[in-house]
């Protein structure tokens, strides 16, 4: 297949359980817009789509947030282990009630060419009930040890952030050639992105303000976020604050009063963080990756004061690695933007953001050349050795041999060591 002969339809199926993987769909629809402007591009939220006339995507939503916070998220921890451990029997699961409906819902407007799901257990379903000669891609949200749901099935290709987890997806089983590493994802080119200063006088913030972005997400999980914005109202810091809410009204509710105590702006869900970004000198927020990932593409170093059990420690991690961001308590962060205040020379001897952005680069080219691959290996009838072994775990005796994985791994290369915390 070449650039004049791309396909003619491609499905992004995504899930609304936070907002980083329809956000991963989005920047992955324009990578490839770019690339093939002839092909259309759809972008399907599947828990939208299953029962049209119940908010089945604003229920999922409200779920997740209470998981991830409520009993100090031990609900979600749960959650992520029983997924973690029975990735087989639950991606099972969810073919059998939804499979169907999932299929119904990618075919409504034709016929898919390539099919990129950013959600797994999605992946699995319509790999199971696709047609062959259609390749299912699954776009891995998450840095670090991945969750082994993402790894089940005979998946023709994974995208994923990180080395670490592709040696995460080798020792489930995945054959090694269906892994494409192809790094942080990078938010979409704009024609005109503004500066600074004329991010503020849109938001009507003085220019000479140190501006504090303080971002809970799209589904809005800031308990960290919150505790940090309430220490910096209540010590008066004369820092203008940007509370961005994502879409839960309650949290919105208890920003809005900050704003009226202390000076800021509180926003709900917005289509376009990156005016925040540009016109910030700092974020405070959680750890989804999509977020570090614009704050880094702007130049914005990140406090990480929120981070969702299991599924986010690896991106905190890679952003700590990177220079892009600090991981701390809402107490040290609160001390750290009064020591940025008076000095903001020191925001450039405690970040590297400038060197972090680099790891930025080529990620849509990465994307769209390994899907290229994907599509062109279907066309030659090439399809992906080991299919069935994804599903269990590599211990020695089940699924690959131990061996198998340390030579796979060798081709990796050696698997990154944590990063150790920065001491404040």
């Amino acid at each position: 297949m070449t650039r004049r002969d791309p396909p003619k339809r491609i499905v992004i199926a995504t899930a609304p359980f936070g907002n980083g993987h329809t956000a991963a769909a989005e920047a992955i629809s324009d990578a490839l817009r770019s690339t093939w402007p002839e092909a259309a591009v759809d972008i399907i939220d599947v828990a939208a789509e299953l029962y049209r006339k119940l908010p089945l995507g604003f229920g999922m939503r409200r779920f997740y947030r209470c998981a991830a916070t409520r009993w100090n998220g031990i609900f979600h921890r749960a959650i992520y282990w029983t997924f973690d451990r029975l990735p087989a029997q639950l991606a099972r699961c969810t073919d059998l009630l939804w499979g169907r409906r999932i299929v119904r819902a990618i075919r409504r407007p034709g016929e898919p060419d390539l099919i990129v799901a950013t959600y797994p257990t999605i992946g699995f379903v319509l790999r199971r009930r696709m047609p062959p000669t259609v390749p299912v891609v699954n776009y891995v949200t998450d840095a670090g040890r991945a969750n082994r749901i993402w790894f089940q099935g005979a998946i023709d290709a994974y995208l994923v952030i990180d080395e670490t987890v592709a040696h995460r997806a080798v020792a489930c089983g995945v054959d090694l050639g269906r892994i494409h590493v192809v790094g942080l994802p990078a938010p979409p080119p704009r024609l005109s992105m503004p500066t600074t200063k004329q991010a503020r006088a849109l938001l009507g913030i003085a220019e000479d303000e140190f501006v504090v972005l303080f971002t809970a997400g799209g589904a809005g999980l800031g308990t960290g976020v919150l505790r940090t914005a309430e220490l910096v109202v209540k010590h008066g810091l004369a820092a203008f604050a940007i509370l961005n809410a994502g879409d839960n009204a309650r949290l919105h509710r208890h920003f809005r009063k900050l704003a009226t105590e202390g000076r800021g702006l509180a926003t709900g869900l917005v289509d376009d963080l990156l005016v925040y970004l540009v016109a910030c000198d700092v974020v405070v927020g959680k750890a989804g990756m999509m977020t570090l990932a614009e704050a880094t593409a702007v130049g914005r170093p990140t406090l990480i004061v929120d981070v969702i059990p299991g599924q986010e420690r690896g991106n905190a991690r890679l952003a700590l690695g990177i220079g892009s961001a600090l991981i701390t308590s809402p107490e040290d962060a609160a001390r750290r933007l009064a020591g940025y205040l008076p000095s903001r020379a020191l925001l450039g001897e405690h970040f590297a953001v400038e060197r972090a952005r680099r790891h930025l680069d080529g990620w849509a080219s990465r994307c769209t050349d390994s899907l290229t691959e994907v599509v062109t290996r279907q066309e030659r009838g090439l399809r992906p050795r080991c299919p069935e072994v994804a599903g269990k775990p590599s211990a020695p005796g089940r699924g690959m041999s131990s061996e198998r994985v340390i030579d796979l791994a060798d081709r990796v290369g050696p698997a990154p060591q944590p990063t150790r915390q920065i001491d404040h």
